[in-house]
Parts: structure tokens; C-alpha cells; sequence
């Protein structure tokens, strides 16, 4: 098995670089496959006007709180006491 030494600027470039793949695979992506299959589908085959990317986000955002008030997804935060 291989060990891998990084220090901690490289490990801090890894961690953000990680991070901003995590934001554009949960976030960025859905917006704009939203923003592409408006604008090709629902735009054209009705009389709907295109969108812009901030009203795909505004989409999103409705969708997740949606699902998230529905309760098919649940978020909790717990955190314990360190006496």
C-alpha cells in the first residue's frame, strides 16, 4: 500500500478543489440541466417564454423545499455537550 505525505497548503488546495466539485455536482449541474431542458423542451412545444439561469435556480430552490417539506428528506444537526 502507497502513503501519500501532503502538507497542509496541499491539503487545503485538495479540500477546496473537493469542495467545488461537491457545489457544481449537487448545485450547478441540476441548475443547468434545468435552464437546457426548459429552454429546449417547455419553450418550444408551448407557449412558455425561455428562462434565464437565476429563474432555473429559483426552480431548484422551489423543488428542494418541496421534497424537503414533504419529509422525503430530513436534515438534523446534533451536536453534544464536551463538559
Amino acid at each position: 500500500m502507497r502513503t501519500f505525505r501532503l502538507d497542509s497548503l496541499a491539503a487545503v488546495v485538495f479540500l477546496a478543489i473537493l469542495a467545488q466539485g461537491m457545489l457544481g455536482a449537487f448545485v450547478v449541474v441540476p441548475i443547468v440541466c434545468i435552464n437546457w431542458s426548459w429552454n429546449s423542451v417547455v419553450s418550444q412545444y408551448t407557449q412558455l417564454p425561455p428562462i434565464v439561469w437565476w429563474q432555473a435556480t429559483l426552480i431548484y430552490l422551489t423543488v428542494a423545499c418541496l421534497i424537503y417539506l414533504s419529509g422525503f428528506i430530513r436534515v438534523e444537526v446534533k451536536a453534544e455537550k464536551i463538559d
